[in-house]
């Protein structure tokens, strides 16, 4: 029962959404002055992050898998598993509920224990959370999938981290007097770019490997819209855009010139970039674009980590 249930939210996935609280960390021990990081708001919050996350891709199988039982298409894993084990639908939807109350009431806990600005973020990817696979038109099947998968991922969620914190900490920007100003802002996306872009190529891979498949659906995905040859030069911008923001955000002194390293990944992701369209395809290469998210975004946050200890 306990492998479904991982087989079920998808468990390995959980690192899109790990990775970029880890780096989060990184990134605001370095941005910041921080005297007491609020350990309890942080464990709540992740807790909380990851309840939500095996949560909504448990809704979404629970969906494909109403849809299966219904029409009796798709005999995937899961449902043979199910019938093996006599497990229902129903279960399945009492699983996600459970997940989704307990993440709740946490969520209401951390709010309580810091301001309403967690409250306004917690609610925005809740409702992307939603949109992104249910409604008359998920977001999904429209070209917003790479934006709203990247910019919620990449920047919203660690910036809910950032919100979670005591009220009462005290807090030191690089650039002092900013806090509420929208430089503050830019500057924390500039730092989060690498993550934003390389969760965006993850979703665009996707769409890229998925063509002709959501040209039957009817569906408009951005390599729909775009082309194909279009949505090849924009997954290599994409990255190269990744990159970059690295290059500015040393400049203007918003992560630590030793994160120039970073850069040195941009061999080995430009390589898997290639090799993936030449033939993309979800079990031949799509694996290589998760490589080079796990390649930038782990070593991003490792070598900020670094330069934590070595310069602050």
């Amino acid at each position: 029962m306990l492998k479904y249930i991982l087989n079920f939210i998808e468990l390995r996935t959980k690192v899109a959404s790990v990775i970029p609280f880890l780096v989060g960390i990184a990134l605001f021990s370095y941005m910041f002055s921080f005297k007491e990081v609020n350990i309890l708001n942080t464990a709540i919050f992740f807790i909380a992050l990851v309840l939500f996350d095996m949560s909504t891709t448990g809704f979404n199988n629970y969906v494909a898998l109403k849809h299966d039982i219904k029409f009796g298409e798709n005999e995937n894993e899961l449902l043979k598993v199910m019938k093996k084990k006599n497990i229902s639908n129903t279960f399945n939807l009492i699983l996600i509920s459970t997940f989704v109350v307990v993440a709740i009431v946490l969520s209401i806990i951390l709010v309580v224990l810091s301001n309403y600005y967690v409250l306004v973020l917690g609610c925005i990817a809740g409702v992307v959370a939603i949109l992104y696979s249910y409604g008359p038109l998920p977001i999904f099947k429209t070209p917003l999938g790479e934006i709203f998968s990247g910019v919620t991922m990449g920047f919203i969620l660690p910036l809910t981290l950032y919100f979670a914190q005591d009220v009462n900490m005290s807090i030191e920007f690089t650039y002092p007097n900013l806090e509420l100003n929208i430089v503050f802002y830019i500057a924390l996306f500039i730092a989060f770019m690498p993550l934003v872009a390389s969760i965006a190529n993850i979703m665009l891979a996707n769409n890229i490997c998925d063509i002709n498949v959501d040209k039957e659906n009817k569906r408009h995905t951005l390599p729909i819209i775009i082309g194909r040859n279009k949505s090849y030069m924009l997954y290599l911008g994409i990255y190269a855009i990744a990159y970059l923001s690295i290059i500015v955000g040393v400049i203007l002194n918003i992560i630590p010139l030793i994160s120039l390293l970073v850069l040195i990944t941009a061999i080995p992701c430009f390589r898997n970039s290639i090799n993936f369209l030449k033939r993309p395809t979800k079990k031949g290469t799509f694996h290589l674009t998760i490589q080079n998210f796990l390649l930038i975004s782990v070593s991003y946050g490792l070598i900020v980590m670094v330069g934590v200890l070595l310069f602050k």
